[in-house]
């Protein structure tokens, strides 16, 4: 897919990942719109798209909502004349013990992360197969490939949206609905600014940005980066629990 004139919704376009594929794909034509709580900040990149000619509708929305996520997509595709692409990129981390972990943090993971994306790509879903096709994304993580300590509920979250993407691509393949799951190692986002834990491999959010749009360009099913740290959670993933459970619970 060339995103030149594509029509695009993008939710958690206000900062990290979903900032930089928005910024980037208006530079390659892409009319975007751009979904998110702060509508100060999506006024803010708005201004930044429209500086080189770009097309941006901020559209400010909580996507914990669910019936407000169904009436913000189809809004975005009467403004925007249909939906070509759709980026369920919005996502909350929160690392701890899980003993420590209280109702609404797991709560506030469970919706944005999980039921928000879910309710996005399904709104995005219907319009497509009306219209006679498009392409879904779901952003998900590599830490959704196995439970890793201090991130269950994460990575609950992230391996139940690599489930649920693989299951839209085998239901759908044969209805011109083209399915892509990225699953990002650690970028340098708001989201892990406070993270005091090595992370390994990490990429700037301006370069996770440019292999994802790469990756939905190219149409790919599974989309793993950065490669060495992609292939060693694969690993883990391979892995019989005898080797896996001490392995990853060292020191702890």
């Amino acid at each position: 897919m060339k995103l030149n004139q594509k029509r695009v919704l993008i939710t958690g376009a206000s900062s990290g990942i979903g900032y930089q594929l928005a910024l980037q794909m208006a530079r390659q034509g892409a009319r975007l719109a751009l979904v998110a709580r702060s509508e100060d900040k999506l006024q803010s990149l708005r201004q930044e798209i429209e500086k080189h000619h770009g097309i941006a509708i901020p559209m400010p929305t909580d996507i914990s909502e669910a019936e407000t996520i169904y009436q913000t997509v189809a809004q975005a595709a009467s403004q925007l004349g249909g939906l070509d692409l759709v980026i369920a990129n919005a996502g909350v981390g929160i690392v701890m013990p899980a003993h420590k972990m209280k109702p609404h943090h797991v709560d506030r993971m469970l919706q944005v992360n999980l039921q928000g994306a879910i309710h996005t790509l399904l709104a995005g879903l219907q319009l497509m197969l009306d219209s006679g096709g498009g392409q879904l994304v779901g952003i998900s993580s590599l830490a959704g490939f196995r439970g890793l300590p201090q991130s269950a509920v994460y990575s609950a979250t992230k391996s139940g949206l690599i489930t649920f993407m693989e299951s839209l691509r085998v239901e759908y393949r044969h209805k011109n609905i083209r399915v892509t799951t990225i699953c990002p190692g650690f970028v340098h986002t708001p989201m892990t600014e406070k993270n005091t834990q090595p992370m390994p491999f990490a990429l700037s959010a301006e370069k996770a940005g440019s292999k994802i749009i790469s990756a939905i360009e190219a149409e790919k099913k599974l989309y793993c980066f950065p490669t060495p740290l992609g292939y060693g959670i694969r690993l883990l993933h391979c892995l019989p629990n005898f080797l896996f459970d001490p392995l990853v619970g060292l020191n702890r």
